[in-house]
């Protein structure tokens, strides 16, 4: 018996047979981090944060208006880890001119996503004043939340994926919230009048422009896996945010389920092979020069990638605080 034929308008003829139907499960790689407190801690402190900061600094985090998960205890955890580096934390609404572009509009778009003062514990702004910060070499203004251009630095904290609008290495992520969402209203109806083209170029020149004000401290990227889990954190110093956003977006939807085969005709043979449980194998391929260090364990199975970490820092005698854009070069190839 044919399913649904009860709906099929009358005159519409159907075939005698209808084709075989299968139930089909796809299953994706799932890295996932089990202590996400714990990671943002991490890679906060390679920002060298205590250092960098006067006492009872205040320091801009930005909240946007997309749901990622792990959202608030993220937010929670760059909020105690600035108070633990003595600075005095602030909540900003970064999101453009979504909420009706309203201050209140924008608190109730957090408060749904569970983003409040209490949830997070700092105080919460989403005033739609922006200020200028400059201007890029195309003319585009880089408007600036009026709040955060008056805070001792900016932290942007967002999740990194694929744009909707575009298709540009850093994505929808740290440089869209400093080029867009900081911008208030102004600076997402900037934006929006490019087309698919002119974007993501927009995006870019501003968000240089606000890093270059010397407002941003940082950022700190959410990686999630295909069930939207987060599966890595990232914390990124302001002069490599458009390198090394570029970088992660590249590498992570890549490196699983490509063939083994097929990365060690690319890339060469790996440094070194352990054994798993299971029957699958580590691959250990590692970068080294005199400015950065990268290693990058690739877990293999039946021949093929299924997940991957990296570890990278670079020489404190240098005074560089990390190499994280260093891994890209290891594929480099591969990702071509």
């Amino acid at each position: 018996m044919a399913i649904g034929v009860e709906r099929v308008p009358v005159g519409i003829r159907l075939p005698s047979a209808m084709p075989r139907m299968v139930r089909v499960h796809q299953r994706f790689p799932r890295p996932r981090l089990d202590d996400i407190p714990a990671a943002v801690r991490t890679e906060l402190r390679r920002l060298d944060l205590r250092t960098r900061l006067r006492p009872r600094a205040r320091i801009a985090v930005t909240a946007g208006s997309r749901g990622i998960r792990d959202i608030v205890p993220i937010l929670r955890t760059v909020v105690d880890e600035l108070r633990t580096a003595g600075a005095d934390p602030l909540l900003i609404a970064a999101m453009g001119s979504h909420g009706g572009g309203t201050d209140e509009g924008q608190r109730r778009l957090l408060e749904h996503l569970g983003i409040t003062p209490a949830a997070v514990g700092a105080p919460l702004s989403t005033s739609m004043d922006t200020v200028e910060l400059g201007r890029t070499p195309s003319g585009f203004v880089a408007y600036c939340d009026r709040v955060a251009a008056g805070c001792d630095g900016i932290l942007a904290v967002n999740r990194i994926k694929p744009h909707t609008g575009f298709s540009h290495p850093f994505g929808s992520g740290v440089m869209k919230m400093l080029g867009v969402g900081l911008g208030k209203a102004p600076g997402a109806a900037q934006i929006h009048q490019q087309g698919p083209g002119q974007m993501a170029g927009a995006i870019r020149e501003i968000a240089e422009c606000v890093i270059g004000s010397g407002r941003v401290l940082g950022g700190l990227a959410i990686l999630e896996n295909a069930y939207d889990e987060t599966a890595r954190v990232v914390g990124i110093a302001p002069d490599r945010i458009p390198a090394e956003e570029a970088a992660w977006q590249a590498i992570m939807p890549r490196l699983p389920g490509m063939p083994v085969a097929e990365i060690e005709h690319c890339a060469g043979p790996p440094r070194g092979v352990t054994a798993t449980p299971g029957g699958g194998a580590t691959l250990i391929y590692r970068a080294q020069d005199l400015k950065n260090y990268c290693e990058v364990r690739l877990l293999a199975r039946g021949g093929r990638v299924v997940s991957f970490t990296a570890d990278y820092a670079a020489p404190e005698f240098l005074g560089l605080r990390d190499g994280a854009n260093y891994c890209g070069r290891i594929f480099q190839a591969c990702l071509r």
